[in-house]
């Protein structure tokens, strides 16, 4: 997939799409879901998923340039990403 063509990303996301979305590797989603930061899964028919709705919200919920408008910083949220 090129960088010019994005991926219609579904409502909901299996474990290596979610951290394809977040730009992470599994290992480091997994360590973000196990602290909490990001949301648990919801299981389907025996397959885990994440809400992308869930995901984003967490994702706005910070402040990439610091803590502005009392929100907290990203770098607080996601340490070492």
């Amino acid at each position: 997939m090129s960088k010019a063509t994005l991926p219609d990303w579904p409502g909901y996301l299996r474990r290596a799409r979610a951290a394809q979305y977040l730009d992470v590797s599994t290992t480091k989603f997994d360590e973000l879901v196990r602290e909490g930061i990001m949301p648990a899964p919801i299981t389907r028919a025996g397959v885990k998923l994440w809400s992308r709705a869930q995901i984003d919200l967490v994702m706005h919920d910070c402040d990439p340039d610091g803590a502005e408008g009392g929100l907290a910083s990203c770098d607080a949220v996601f340490p070492q990403l």
